[in-house]
């Protein structure tokens, strides 16, 4: 037979079962929020990484521009950027351009 006293405290211990699993339940939605939160955070670092070799990868194709000047037509204007200086000069019909230094914005000229 079940005593009052037992019934008591069977219903108490379901209550703190149910309370404990509660609890758990709240911690691992933490968890997993925690872990959502690391994987954004993951993916900016990838994201500015990816830039980061993108504008690299930019610059060397600036540079590679700026090293192909080689056989310009006579009578062009070459860019010649060192430290330093900025120097424009027209070439001579009979003179071969020099291959540019790397320096300076071919756009602006500004060494």
């Amino acid at each position: 037979m079940l005593t009052a006293g037992r019934a008591v405290l069977l219903l108490t211990v379901r209550r703190l079962l149910l309370l404990l699993l509660l609890v758990l339940l709240l911690l691992l939605l933490v968890l997993l929020l925690l872990l959502l939160l690391l994987l954004v955070l993951l993916l900016l670092l990838l994201l500015v990484l990816v830039l980061l070799v993108l504008q690299t990868v930019d610059r060397l194709a600036t540079v590679g521009r700026l090293r192909r000047i080689e056989h310009p037509v006579p009578g062009q204007w070459v860019v010649h950027s060192r430290p330093g200086l900025v120097m424009r000069r027209n070439l001579m019909p009979t003179e071969t351009a020099p291959v540019a230094d790397v320096g300076g914005d071919e756009r602006t000229n500004y060494g």
